[in-house]
């Protein structure tokens, strides 16, 4: 029987798409407001190069020299664009939520700036769900996953439930699951997102792979039951 769940949240919970299209557009506001460019011209040229660059820390720099503006406008812009408050979850993450709230104890372990992802959790109105939530950031940069920190952080605060009765879902198989699997959690890869088609050795992947939560949910709920 399975005791907690901890989920990833970038892709895993939400679109990671929504946070950057949406960022976008908030950055697009501001420099219709104050730097002369029209809204949709802007976030056209940010969505370009993100394309192009991914998820590189570049890319207003790279936009506003193609529209010949200062880079001092950068901060400014980053501060619109992590300012969101219109974040939704993905709908079967939100009926999976609903259906194990109060089955087994539910935690989320996140990478990224910790003031950051709590903003994401607050625009998605996510943490009524979860009995923990670990920033990885608050334990240092050199503890985002793979390191097995946050995991533990996550593992002690729920209680210690016995390793085989915790369960990690996430979609990065680059990160996400081998911290979780020295501990002996079971792990499961949600195949969506920017990690979709990514391919690592089977020590590295989860135990399991699906295409949706309403898998996991008829996997899970089997053994919640028992």
């Amino acid at each position: 029987m399975y005791r907690a769940i901890l989920f990833d949240l970038d892709d895993t919970l939400y679109p990671y798409k929504q946070f950057i299209f949406g960022g976008f557009w908030n950055a697009a506001r501001y420099a219709a407001e104050h730097l002369g460019v029209e809204e949709k011209t802007f976030f056209c040229a940010c969505r370009r190069e993100w394309q192009l660059q991914g998820n590189s820390g570049r890319i207003f720099d790279s936009v506003l020299a193609f529209f010949g503006l200062p880079l001092t406008a950068v901060p400014s812009l980053v501060e619109a664009f992590r300012n969101q408050d219109k974040l939704r979850l993905y709908p079967d993450a939100e009926e999976f939520l609903d259906a194990m709230r109060g089955k087994a104890a539910l935690g989320v372990i996140t990478d990224g700036l910790a003031w950051v992802q709590k903003r994401k959790i607050e625009a998605l109105g996510a943490s009524r769900y979860f009995d923990t939530i670990v920033y990885a950031d608050e334990y240092g940069r050199h503890n985002w996953k793979p390191s097995i920190i946050p995991y533990l952080m996550a593992w002690e605060r729920l209680g210690f439930p016995t390793p085989k009765s915790v369960v990690y879902i996430g979609d990065n198989p680059y990160r996400d699951f081998a911290g979780a699997k020295k501990l002996g959690f079971y792990t499961l890869r949600l195949v969506r997102g920017q990690f979709r088609a990514a391919r690592v050795p089977d020590a590295q992947d989860a135990h399991d792979m699906f295409g949706s939560f309403r898998e996991i949910f008829a996997k899970l709920r089997l053994s919640l039951v028992n």
